[in-house]
Formats: C-alpha cells, sequence, structure tokens
C-alpha cells in the first residue's frame, strides 16, 4: 500500500539495486538531514552519490557499519612460536605486527612469509577466510574497477586493468601455491578454527571478535588488511556489503518529518549504541592486549567505500570477482573478463 513505509533499512547492496529502479528519494534533499554530521558516514556520503544525488546512506542508524568491517585477526603465540616476530625485526626493524602496521611495512610480503613458515595445510593454517575476505583485498588493495568518466558518471574500469589482474594472481598463489592457506566458505568453520589454534591468520569481519572472546584460549589480536606493496600509501578497510544502509522511499508521505526522525535515530544511535560499542567493548572487553585502541583507530579511520561495493548486485556481482574465482579455483582472470565483461 503506498505510504504504508517511509524509511526502510535491509542489506546495502540490495538498498542500492532497488534505488536505482526510482524506488528511493533523493537524501539530499529531505529536510533536516545533515549528512555531513559524524554519525553519517562520509566516505559513503562522498562516493555513493550519482549526478549529485545520494539515494542511499549508512551511518550510525545501524551499527553493522562497525560490526561487519574486515580485519585481520591474529593468533600472537603462533608468530611468537614461529619466529616471526624475529622476521619482522631483522628485515623490517619492528618489534611485532602492531609496529609493522604503524611503520606501514604490513603488507602482502609479510603476509607471504607467514604463510611460508606456519601451518601444513591439514591440521594447522597460516591464513583463513571466506568469501567476502577475497572480496575485501579489492578495496585492501586500492583496485577500482569503476572510475568516473569526463561527465562524471560512473563507468566500468575492467579492460587494461593491469593493477586488478596482477592483485588476483597474487592472491591466488597466496590462497593456492602456499598449502597452508585455506580458503573455507562455512562462516562458523573459520571462527571455530581460529578459536582451536589452527591458524595464525584469519580475514573475517570484526564482530567475530564477539565469538573468540569467549572461546578462544590463546592471545589473538586484529589489524588491519595487509597493503598490497610499500608503494601504496595507507591502509584500506572493506566492509561486508550486507551491513545495513537506509533509504527512504520516494512517495514518503511527509518528507520533513521523515527526515528528522531519520537524523535523530542516528544521532542518538551514535550517542547512545555505536560510542559505546566502540570505546568500551571493542577496545577494552574483546581483546587484551595494550595495542587494541590503537589498530582499532587505525581500521576505523581507513574505512574505504569504493563504487564497485555500493552497487554490487546492480553491476552483477562485479565486486565479488575475487571470491568467485577463488571459490572456484581458478588461476586467472583472463577468460573470467572475456566471457563476463559488458
Amino acid at each position: 500500500m503506498p505510504g504504508s513505509f517511509d524509511l526502510v533499512s535491509s542489506h546495502a547492496s540490495v538498498m542500492m539495486a532497488l534505488a536505482l529502479q526510482g524506488c528511493a528519494y533523493n537524501l539530499t534533499e529531505l529536510e533536516n538531514l545533515n549528512l555531513a554530521k559524524s554519525w553519517w558516514c562520509q566516505q559513503y556520503y562522498e562516493t555513493g552519490q550519482i549526478s549529485g544525488k545520494l539515494l542511499v546512506a549508512v551511518g550510525d542508524i545501524n551499527i553493522t557499519l562497525y560490526k561487519y568491517m574486515m580485519v585481520c585477526f591474529v593468533n600472537l603465540n603462533q608468530l611468537n612460536a614461529n619466529g616471526i616476530n624475529d622476521y619482522f625485526a631483522e628485515t623490517f626493524d619492528a618489534e611485532d605486527i602492531f609496529d609493522m602496521v604503524r611503520n606501514k611495512k604490513w603488507t602482502l610480503e609479510a603476509v607471504n612469509h607467514i604463510a611460508q613458515n606456519i601451518g601444513d595445510g591439514t591440521d594447522s593454517y597460516s591464513i583463513i577466510g571466506n568469501n567476502h575476505a577475497m572480496r575485501s583485498f579489492l578495496t585492501s588493495w586500492d583496485i577500482q574497477v569503476t572510475s568516473l568518466n569526463s561527465q562524471g558518471y560512473p563507468q566500468l574500469n575492467i579492460s587494461g586493468n593491469h593493477r586488478l589482474l596482477d592483485a588476483y594472481d597474487k592472491l591466488y598463489k597466496l590462497m593456492y601455491d602456499t598449502e597452508s592457506a585455506s580458503y573455507n566458505n562455512a562462516y562458523s568453520d573459520i571462527t571455530k578454527m581460529f578459536a582451536n589454534g589452527q591458524s595464525a591468520l584469519l580475514l573475517h569481519q570484526l564482530d567475530a571478535a564477539q565469538v573468540l572472546r569467549s572461546t578462544m584460549d590463546e592471545d589473538y589480536a586484529i589489524v588491519p588488511y595487509p597493503m598490497y606493496d610499500t608503494d601504496q600509501t595507507d591502509y584500506r578497510t572493506s566492509y561486508r556489503d550486507a551491513m545495513s544502509a537506509i533509504m527512504v522511499l520516494r512517495n514518503v508521505s511527509n518528507p520533513l518529518f521523515s527526515g528528522t526522525v531519520t537524523e535523530a535515530l542516528s544521532m542518538y544511535g551514535r550517542q547512545e549504541i555505536v560510542m559505546p560499542y566502540y570505546d568500551t567493548i571493542l577496545k577494552y572487553q574483546y581483546f587484551n592486549t595494550s595495542d587494541m585502541p590503537e589498530m582499532l583507530d587505525i581500521i576505523r579511520n581507513s574505512l574505504a567505500v569504493d563504487f564497485g561495493i555500493i552497487c554490487n548486485y546492480s553491476l552483477g556481482g562485479l565486486w565479488s570477482i575475487f571470491s568467485d574465482n577463488i571459490g572456484s579455483g581458478s588461476s586467472s582472470l583472463t577468460s573470467y573478463l572475456k566471457t563476463n565483461e559488458p
């Protein structure tokens, strides 16, 4: 029935797909909605606009923006026991993995060393991750599958994208040429494996810490996803595209009321839910190492939103290009791109 709902919230990529079908109100024109405020995700606001219109927004109205950030969990005991910290010290003049992050030396090179020196691929592993973990390398390695044309409209950036092809080759070698790495799409399985001390690294969403807090005996921590190489200027944190986003329907009955309520929900969501969760639970209850507040701030401040993940459903799952091909065991993207590129 028209007018039954004004504000809806669901899977971010699904929301954008619906919005592009003409369901959404332009949020930049919604009265009393101030998208420049800290309780709205500025990265999403800047990247998600099409021709000056923002159809979907992400902010502290939903806590999933924080829970679904993709991070690298680290078994600190395994790094110590297998001489990884010695390697960091000798090669990078870094005391531990946290120093590696601070000095911006935490890159694929360091991960490859871990993969070559920990795990047998049967009962113990160097690195484990699922489909969302593989997708997130597109963001963390700053691989743009879309770009803006001369008119300011998004367009595909696939043909001739050598960084995309080269990065996939390196990711494939990490996950398949290294016997100790494991791609496992069962969410509960990889969390349990890491909790049991079976892997040095776990690529997963941040709220897996809630499970590990009560199930893992060994010392663990989180760091951002590794950079591609030291030429990359900074870390880039991705998120699961299933995080919640909001959309105000085009036929909204009272735009002023909807804008006011939406703004209030996000503002109070930040004050009453998000900041206590972030500043108290995440920083001081889920982890027991003093480096965690700093690492969490690095992760949060490096949140990156790419147009490809915003419109993943609308682009035919383009953002899943790494996960689909790693999952199928394809050693190259070349044939996939020839078949699937529009």
